[in-house]
């Protein structure tokens, strides 16, 4: 419950104005075994905090206004679409990850209208939650203005979601989980157990990778909780109980529902065996043995020893310091536990909380496998942000507290000036474009899907001439199909959506030609995720081109029976579209005498 301020006491920067009176705070907060918890946030700070969390929603749909990721946008708009319009996920669209962020991506387009910015706030909103609820979890260990420093440094490092990706729905529901134990921790009461136990299977549903990880620290936290300085055995083992059922029920509606429908076996094939269609490349082998595996999952997370990682013959850039924050985290569980052990195990609220936000980071940590980018690493380490500041802080124990939180709010400043001078750019392009000031830059008004981001004027142009070839057509020929069997499926979500040719609504590039970088051959067919993942991919499509007659996107050929509707070489040649060489063309291709149907 938030508190009234007081108005001239500042109290919510406790801490820096009496030296003592932080610690002061914490010893009569006390622990669980005494009844009591922390006090809530007053007025200002919990203001405070709501504010520079909200800031991150923002500058997700203000970057995300001047350029658009036709690849990865395209595949979890056009996922999104299909589900809002009715489809059945994974039987009749494509979901690698889970069905979780699909649903919550899928009622936000109806909701506020079928745009691409829409996914990319929903995105942004995730994100600006999970960070309050780790503001709520670090004010628990730190100052209240060192919480919140920490909360405004990690805006300024991950400057918004850059990708609608389901790693900001997992990372949220991961935070809200270990929170939820923490308030178990704090009053013993079995509905935060439960409470954990959904927030534990709705996070494995936006994200599998989670499905080993997430649960083996959400029971060792809880066996944690069970030593003789902390809850109850009983209390913990029922907890426990709770959190088990509650994640079960939950995880077993999804299957039934996806059993009912008729999409059990397409829910295993896009997100489990699809893993390992992804790993194959990865490390190399087409039987990855768990030696392997293990290295590359280190070189990962490591980000190769500090440098930058190459990971299906291409170079991820990944800055060095979010590592750093994955080792503090894994310090201070270490330190944590060591304090427990030497008090006669009487784990206090302070360590507990500690305990919770270095779980969550290190669960989150594995979310960068197998790629690692910036996004990646902000969304998985956020929970360490507040620990490497609470790191910092004991570090200058001996320090008076004011000075000793000013220090630390100057060094990180200092060492992570670089990606904060980036985010000061950010803002200035953001602002520059919302005025007009940057030349050679309209706002996009066709096609709908893409209204109100601002591109380049050629790649505008690019887009308003596709959809009017398209929805010319489609004006003559209502009810005709789109497809594509090339890796951007952005154009998919032009028009409102008709029948898929596959599930597998686009065709990403070759495991070949992520290892090589080679332009298409003929031979790379069959070397697709597709097929891999479904051997009768191809004459499914050649059944569904026959018999329905729909337009094809292709990449400058030619199928029998079709003509040239629009053909136009791609101004932004993005990742998946280099597969196709160094003029990658987009072509539209329209049925010959039969229309389509």
């Amino acid at each position: 419950m938030l508190r009234p301020p007081i108005l001239f006491g500042y109290s919510w920067v406790i801490g820096l104005r009496n030296p003592r009176a932080w610690e002061n705070a914490r010893m009569r907060d006390g622990n669980a075994m005494d009844g009591a918890r922390p006090r809530g946030p007053t007025w200002g700070e919990g203001t405070a905090a709501v504010l520079i969390a909200a800031s991150m929603a923002v500058l997700t749909v203000g970057m995300a206004q001047y350029y658009v990721d036709a690849p990865h946008a395209g595949i979890l708009f056009k996922a999104a679409l299909d589900v809002a319009e009715g489809k059945t996920l994974f039987k009749e669209t494509l979901s690698y990850y889970g069905p979780v962020h699909v649903v919550l991506q899928a009622l936000s387009l109806l909701a506020f209208g079928k745009n691409v910015l829409v996914i990319y706030a929903l995105a942004g909103a995730f994100q600006a939650a999970s960070a309050f609820v780790c503001h709520l979890i670090w004010r628990r260990f730190l100052p209240p203005v060192l919480s919140l420093f920490s909360l405004a440094l990690f805006v300024g490092l991950a400057k918004g979601a850059s990708q609608a990706w389901p790693n900001h729905y997992s990372t949220f529901f991961t935070v809200l989980c270990f929170y939820f134990l923490l308030r178990l921790f704090e009053d013993g009461r079995r509905r935060w157990g439960a409470l954990s136990g959904l927030a534990l299977a709705l996070a494995v549903l936006c994200r599998q990778q989670l499905i080993v990880p997430l649960p083996l620290a959400v029971f060792a936290t809880l066996a944690l909780f069970a030593v003789p300085g902390g809850m109850a055995g009983r209390n913990v083992a029922r907890a426990a109980g709770a959190c088990l059922a509650a994640a079960a029920l939950t995880f077993a509606a999804f299957a039934a529902w996806l059993a009912v429908a008729g999409a059990g076996e397409d829910w295993i094939r896009q997100t489990v065996k699809s893993v390992w269609v992804f790993v194959m490349p990865s490390v190399g082998a087409s039987s990855p043995s768990l030696p392997d595996l293990y290295r590359n999952v280190m070189q990962a997370l490591m980000s190769v020893s500090l440098s930058d990682r190459e990971v299906y013959g291409v170079t991820y850039y990944t800055p060095r310091f979010w590592v750093v924050f994955g080792l503090a985290a894994l310090f201070m569980a270490l330190r944590s536990l060591g304090r427990a052990a030497a008090g006669g195990w009487r784990l206090t609220v302070t360590d507990a909380s500690v305990l919770v936000a270095a779980m969550a980071a290190l669960t989150g940590w594995v979310q960068v496998y197998p790629l690692t980018d910036t996004f990646r690493f902000a969304n998985g380490l956020m929970p360490a942000v507040g620990l490497l500041t609470a790191l910092l802080l004991g570090a200058a124990s001996g320090v008076p507290a004011r000075w000793a939180g000013i220090g630390v709010a100057a060094v990180l400043t200092f060492v992570l000036q670089g990606p904060l001078f980036g985010l000061a750019q950010d803002v200035k392009r953001m602002a520059d474009l919302n005025r007009g000031a940057v030349p050679d830059r309209v706002r996009v008004e066709r096609p709908r899907a893409l209204a109100g981001i601002t591109l380049p004027r050629r790649e505008a142009e690019f887009y308003a001439r596709m959809d009017e070839a398209l929805s010319g057509y489609l004006a003559r020929h209502p009810g005709t199909a789109l497809i594509t069997t090339v890796g951007d499926p952005l154009p998919l979500t032009f028009i409102e959506q008709g029948a898929n040719a596959h599930p597998m609504f686009y065709v990403p590039p070759s495991i070949e030609f992520f290892r090589t970088r080679q332009p298409y051959k003929p031979e790379y067919r069959l070397d697709v995720a597709n097929v891999l993942l479904y051997p009768d991919y191809y004459e499914t499509v050649e059944t569904f081109i026959r018999t329905q007659k729909p337009l094809v996107i292709t990449a400058g050929t030619g199928l029998p029976g079709y003509r040239t509707l629009f053909e136009e070489e791609m101004p932004n040649p993005y990742f998946y579209s280099r597969q196709f060489g160094e003029r990658p063309l987009v072509t539209i291709l329209a049925p010959i005498g039969e229309e389509g149907r």
